[in-house]
């Protein structure tokens, strides 16, 4: 008998585990909506604000899962609303977001539903974008480029990961220098922060080698994105609303490439126009022309309106860029880098201590004014702490 009460307490643990791990806090949280609770006096915000954050983490998941099976891809933007309760309470269980590590291992996961992460991206992108620090955007940015550049994820998900982390990348890029500690600094001293980031980027500031570093890691990583995004665009039979987001958001990125990569695959998909849905034709026409200032554009564009078959992309679309042309109502955007070439921070050149001493000593004797102010034995003092300075 006491062998068998021994082996229960044993099993305690592990029993109350699985109940707790098979509780579906969604379900719940449903039926407190809907007014059908057991007990009629606990109501849904009071239920959501009982919860932990690995509490909200999983009723996000349950939530994630069944929305998976009822809604298809194309309508996730919408049905991200159902998680509205983890946008609101997650924040506050977590002390605003102060470790995401929970989120991006989420985000990493393929056997989490495709709907869960493909909503993680859009709080992370957008709904928190400006909670998270510099260093959370890079991480977050950094897991949605390896979802964009595996060719074996869905393609929801890998737009969906190319349009956040492209604005996750500008953000961290556009705050890295204002968060150096000397521009932090002289900002604060009342200076323009365009006029800072003028003198840093000639020289004139001395930034940080951190602020250097991550400026080059972070360019590093756009590059990364900008060519993954070009690779999923060329894809055959790209589905057109993916295709217009890729498109917009290559766009957003054409300042930060300083290679030209994206203006010659925006060439590439104009003079190829054929192997891309219809839908999809006037988009490059536009982009070539107002973006790129492509000057085989207008011509393709004429051969788009001969060769098109719908008559709705021919008026609606076409027809109506080249009448906008015509008149001169196309505002073309000139192509500005938004690359900032920080200089290397100085490194000092090791100092030779001996031949430091050696000077001056030879000043000391050689001039009569600094031995009339300092004696033999204070210059000997003064030698040793400028010898203990500068081997620490």
């Amino acid at each position: 008998m006491k062998i068998c009460k021994i082996i229960l307490i044993a099993l305690i643990p592990a029993i109350a585990f699985q109940v707790k791990a098979d509780v579906n806090y969604w379900q719940t949280m449903e039926q407190l909506r809907k007014g059908n609770a057991a007990d009629a006096n606990i109501t849904f915000k009071e239920y959501v604000e009982s919860l932990s954050a690995e509490q909200l983490l999983v009723a996000a998941r349950q939530c994630s899962k069944e929305g998976q099976e009822k809604v298809k891809p194309e309508s996730w933007d919408i049905a991200i609303a159902a998680l509205g309760f983890f946008y609101k309470y997650y924040p506050l269980e977590t002390n605003n977001l102060e470790d995401i590590s929970p989120l991006l291992a989420d985000l990493g996961d393929k056997s989490q539903p495709a709907f869960w992460r493909y909503s993680l991206m859009q709080l992370l992108g957008t709904s928190w974008n400006e909670k998270l620090t510099l260093q959370q955007s890079l991480n977050a940015a950094n897991v949605m480029k390896i979802i964009l550049a595996d060719t074996h994820e869905l393609r929801f998900i890998r737009v969906k990961a190319a349009r956040k982390s492209t604005g996750l990348f500008i953000k961290a890029y556009s705050i890295n220098l204002r968060e150096d500690p000397e521009v932090k600094r002289l900002v604060a001293e009342c200076r323009r922060y365009e006029d800072v980031l003028e003198d840093a980027e000639n020289g004139k500031v001395q930034v940080s080698e951190e602020t250097v570093e991550r400026n080059k890691q972070i360019e590093a990583a756009i590059a990364d994105s900008i060519q993954a995004q070009i690779a999923l665009l060329a894809e055959p039979n790209i589905p057109v609303c993916l295709g217009r987001s890729l498109i917009g958001s290559l766009i957003e990125l054409r300042g930060y490439d300083s290679a030209g990569r994206i203006k010659q695959a925006m060439n590439n998909a104009l003079q190829n126009y054929k192997n891309y849905d219809e839908q999809l034709w006037f988009r490059f026409a536009r982009t070539n022309i107002i973006y790129f200032q492509n000057e085989e554009a207008e011509s393709i564009l004429q051969q788009m309106i001969s060769e098109v078959k719908s008559e709705h992309e021919k008026k609606e679309h076409l027809i109506r860029l080249k009448k906008e042309l015509d008149k001169g109502e196309i505002e073309k955007q000139p192509l500005v880098s938004c690359l900032v070439e920080l200089p290397e921070p100085e490194v000092a050149e090791p100092v030779d201590v001996n031949e430091m001493v050696n000077w001056l000593e030879k000043i000391w004797l050689e001039d009569e004014s600094i031995r009339e102010i300092i004696d033999s034995n204070q210059w000997q003092k003064l030698i040793e702490t400028v010898k203990q300075q500068t081997e620490n």
